[in-house]
């Protein structure tokens, strides 16, 4: 949900995309990923996902992280302009640590954020762990 509360996106991970809901009028539309498997970067649905499944906004509204299951990937989306980029994970399966593609996830699902906005907690569902990413440099650690 938007700070303002008058947005609320929606991992649809059939569809392979992030929906959002405009909650004065109920009206539902795509605001990011083509709906074809992929893990292109790029703006609204010129990206494209791969069953993402956890979100969390960061807590000044500004940005969507998305837990992008199937591609072993955070991905993080620009709230502004619907922009979609890759912050952390190499898209191999793996639970190596390192500094954003450098390190790997096995199935992201869930996501949590610090109440500060400076971590991002990861449930790595088929690696066994929680992981730990630092926001400021992507820097991905199992916690």
């Amino acid at each position: 949900m938007t700070r303002d509360g008058s947005k609320l996106f929606v991992a649809d991970r059939l569809e392979n995309t992030i929906r959002v809901m405009n909650v004065a009028d109920g009206r539902v539309s795509t605001f990011a990923g083509s709906g074809e498997e992929g893990s292109e970067d790029g703006v609204g649905t010129a990206a494209s996902f791969n069953y993402p499944t956890g979100m969390v906004m960061s807590p000044d509204g500004s940005k969507l992280f998305v837990a992008d299951c199937s591609f072993n990937k955070i991905r993080v989306v620009n709230v502004a302009d619907a922009r979609v980029s890759t912050f952390a994970g190499s898209g191999e399966e793996g639970s190596e640590d390192g500094v954003g593609t450098a390190a790997s996830f096995h199935d992201p699902r869930g996501l949590a954020m610090s109440p500060d906005g400076s971590k991002l907690f990861v449930a790595d569902c088929n690696g066994d762990k929680i992981r730990v990413v630092t926001v400021a440099d992507a820097r991905v650690s199992t916690f």
